[in-house]
């Protein structure tokens, strides 16, 4: 994502994945930016279906790296539903902001 042609960031919303039997966790993930934007703000879900969010995470306002991770805990391993990843990424520079989303390949999974 860019502002104008400054300020830019890469970042990745990363496939949901068995953490443990009963669980499941999903990511999103800033990399390379240059120039840095001024702030950044990352938040992540884990979608269930087309459109249900069922986890959610922000990193809130700071600098622009590392990773936001979170976990859902499953409720059955009945049952196998279709899950992705959306991250939404903000940017600041100089006053001026941009935002960008982006979706994982989705992935069936037993956890309902």
């Amino acid at each position: 994502m860019k502002i104008n042609d400054f300020a830019t960031c890469e970042f990745t919303a990363e496939t949901p994945g068995y953490l443990t039997s009963d669980k499941i966790a999903a990511s999103g993930k800033i990399g390379a930016c240059g120039p840095v934007p001024d702030k950044c703000r990352l938040q992540t879900a884990i979608m269930l279906g087309p459109v249900s969010t069922i986890a959610h995470k922000g990193t809130g306002w700071g600098q622009c790296k590392g990773n936001n991770k979170l976990v859902y805990n499953c409720a059955d391993k009945m049952h196998k539903c279709t899950f992705y990843t959306e991250s939404v990424m903000q940017i600041e520079w100089r006053g001026q902001y941009a935002s960008k989303i982006l979706h994982s390949p989705s992935v069936e999974l037993f956890c309902g």
